[in-house]
């Protein structure tokens, strides 16, 4: 790749014009932050639009795309009724049809006896073909760029189809064809494309087929994707692997406030810190995934496997996908870690005096710092970070990790997952990587029970959850008024 296509396209997204920060926020939600981010939002689906009028196959809800002229308004007696444009297509009449809009609007839009370009779904009105409020309104000269295959793509709040098809359109003429670098007989095996290919007629289908074989160029990204995965991980154990010596890390501090725990844990939990502790201690720079269901205890043996590095005088950074989840585990560790050796503090986007906390965390007045993606930021700089802990890291990329791993010296990562990994998966995933597994869910946590039922009993399943519900509600009040 060149460093001018590298460049553009490894930018921020608000560095593009019409973009500026508060815009690249809501981008962020779409874990969009680059603008090569953005080919890596693939489309949910997408709508044909070169499709004209075929009496043989028009079925109601389908998307045309048709010349009309327009040939009368009719204007509505009643605000509530709707407002018809009758259009014609030769002998064929076509109704326009919208809804609480105003026709003095309309009637610029839509002049008597000119002919236009319209896209939308088919319905029926009195008895003629009709379009409700149609997608697209377009001149003659525009029908080619309208009878297109048009990407419906995953949006948030601030964010439209216009938005993302922006930065698609203008980084499209930085993509550039890549050597291979998969194996021939998988590409032949699996008849791939290249990743150039791939990704181009994923986001600009030009033929039926393009779309017809969109999760076979979906499969060759995640190859892609796996294999890219495996070299970076490959490359942080590497580049992150030797210490000049072992921390020699004192577990007291550990050990006295597990045994204050108001709950006990589990054998495999207790062998599950131990072996953390183990590899933290070693002449290596370790990064460890610990695996476990939902609720079988990661957090808690985290945060306990945190506590000899606040005991050497270190620092640990643990990294929650969300502000609500880094409340919740800011929390637990001021009710389950209360100790003069912990000074922890929160740090999210929300988070008022940033200023002042980075000098603090600078000069080790913290030395746990619990938060989101703020913890990123390239003005905040640690004294002695050593740990870091990642909460469900498929969230994070891996130049991510690196990044925050580079904030320290001789920096060990727990990542923790709690979506299961078979083992050959995992080997190639994460390579070298060391993994624990959390097998046991604590004793006093209830069963989970799953049970397989019939879709005509929805409504009893309602009914019950609905019960189990307000049984639980009302339990909390008790005790919130005994």
């Amino acid at each position: 790749m060149s460093d001018n296509s590298f460049d553009f396209l490894y930018q921020n997204v608000d560095k593009l014009k019409g973009i500026g920060p508060k815009k690249a926020s809501y981008f962020r939600n779409l874990n969009i932050n680059a603008v090569i981010d953005a080919f890596y939002n693939l489309p949910s689906r997408s709508i044909d639009r070169t499709q004209d009028i075929n009496f043989k196959n028009l079925e109601k809800g389908q998307t045309i795309t048709t010349l009309v002229k327009v040939k009368k308004h009719h204007y509505p007696f009643n605000p509530k009724l709707p407002y018809v444009i009758e259009c014609v297509k030769g002998s064929l009449i076509i109704n326009i049809i919208y809804f609480s809009i105003k026709g003095n609007f309309l009637r610029t839009k839509y002049p008597e006896d000119k002919e236009l370009i319209i896209s939308g779904k088919v319905s029926f009105y009195k008895s003629n073909l009709s379009i409700a409020h149609p997608d697209y309104i377009e001149e003659i000269e525009n029908e080619d760029k309208l009878r297109t295959f048009e990407n419906i793509y995953p949006l948030t709040r601030g964010i439209t189809l216009k938005d993302i098809r922006i930065i698609l359109k203008e980084a499209k003429n930085y993509l550039e064809n890549f050597d291979e670098w998969l194996n021939s007989n998988l590409i032949k095996k699996y008849n791939f494309l290249s990743f150039n290919d791939s990704l181009t007629k994923i986001h600009f289908p030009l033929v039926k087929e393009d779309i017809e074989n969109r999760d076979l160029y979906r499969k060759r990204l995640a190859v892609d994707e796996l294999v890219s995965n495996y070299f970076a991980i490959r490359y942080l154990k590497e580049k992150t692997k030797k210490k000049n010596e072992s921390l020699n890390l004192d577990f007291i501090l550990q050990q006295r406030l597990l045994e204050k725990l108001p709950f006990k844990l589990t054998t495999n939990q207790q062998d599950v810190i131990n072996n953390i502790n183990d590899l933290n201690n070693t002449q290596y720079r370790e990064t460890v995934l610990l695996q476990g269901d939902v609720g079988s205890g990661k957090t808690i043996v985290s945060l306990l496997t945190a506590l000899p590095f606040l005991q050497k005088g270190l620092q640990v950074a643990y990294m929650a996908p969300t502000e609500i989840l880094a409340n919740q585990i800011y929390n637990n560790v001021i009710k389950f870690l209360n100790n003069d050796e912990v000074k922890p503090i929160l740090l999210t986007g929300s988070t008022k005096n940033k200023d002042e906390i980075y000098d603090k965390i600078k000069k080790s007045a913290y030395n746990f710092i619990i938060g989101t993606h703020a913890i990123f930021q390239e003005n905040l700089y640690f004294s002695a970070l050593a740990y870091v802990i990642i909460d469900e890291q498929h969230r994070f990329g891996v130049q991510q990790r690196l990044y925050l791993a580079e904030k320290g010296i001789n920096t060990n990562i727990l990542l923790m997952s709690a979506t299961p990994i078979p083992r050959t998966l995992a080997l190639a995933q994460y390579g070298e990587i060391e993994q624990v597994i959390l097998k046991e869910r604590p004793a006093f946590q209830k069963p989970i029970i799953t049970k397989v039922s019939n879709v005509d009993k929805i409504k009893d399943i309602e009914i019950l959850l609905k019960k189990k519900y307000f049984k639980h509600i009302a339990s909390i009040l008790d005790m919130s008024f005994s």
